[in-house]
Parts: structure tokens; C-alpha cells; sequence
């Protein structure tokens, strides 16, 4: 069984502590960021926004983002073909922008 493509307790506890307003900014930038991500064919350039995915994607509890950006960096440093890694890592990224839709969508907070 795959663990959620965002943990909801972990989101919901974020949005505790800082509050739903800089989660939905937060969320909302992670969401900008993610779109277009990973598409060029530039190795530095994607390990680039692996590196900026990592941070802000496991703040809101999308930890199978942060797993699939790590597969990349993983492949890349051991001089191995990142084809493969690099497919799953956009299929996830495409499926994490649409759960943060999902998740956000009809609110004006994250609460």
C-alpha cells in the first residue's frame, strides 16, 4: 500500500502551529514552484528544483514527492541513467499539485 501523496495530520499540524494564512501562501507557492518542474534536460537544472522541492514539499507532509526528488538525486550522484526516476518523479508531482488542489480547494485558509 503507497503512503498519501500528502500526510494530513502532518499538513493540518503545520497549519496549527503557523497558521492557515502562511500555509495557503506556502502551499500555493510549493504549487508554482511544482508546475513545470523538472521538465528541462538539464541535469543541474533538475537537481536544482529537486533540491527546492525537498525543502518546502516535506514542510506540508508531502513525503512521496520528497521520496521520488530524492530517487533523482540518488540515480544522478551514482552516475546512473535518471530516465526512469525522472518519469516517477513527474508523474508525483503532477499527482501532488492535484491532491494540494484537493485539499485546498474551495477555502480561503488551510485550516
Amino acid at each position: 500500500m503507497q503512503p498519501p501523496l500528502i500526510e494530513k495530520a502532518e499538513f493540518d499540524g503545520f497549519a496549527d502551529l503557523i497558521g492557515p494564512e502562511r500555509v495557503k501562501t506556502l502551499t500555493d507557492a510549493l504549487r508554482r514552484q511544482l508546475t513545470g518542474a523538472f521538465e528541462s534536460n538539464d541535469l543541474a537544472e533538475i537537481l536544482r528544483d529537486t533540491h527546492v522541492a525537498v525543502s518546502s514539499s516535506g514542510l506540508l507532509g508531502c513525503h512521496c514527492l520528497v521520496e521520488a526528488c530524492r530517487a533523482v538525486e540518488d540515480a544522478a550522484r551514482g552516475a546512473r541513467d535518471i530516465a526512469d526516476p525522472l518519469a516517477a518523479l513527474r508523474q508525483v508531482r503532477d499527482e501532488t499539485i492535484a491532491a494540494l488542489d484537493r485539499l485546498t480547494e474551495g477555502r480561503g485558509s488551510v485550516s
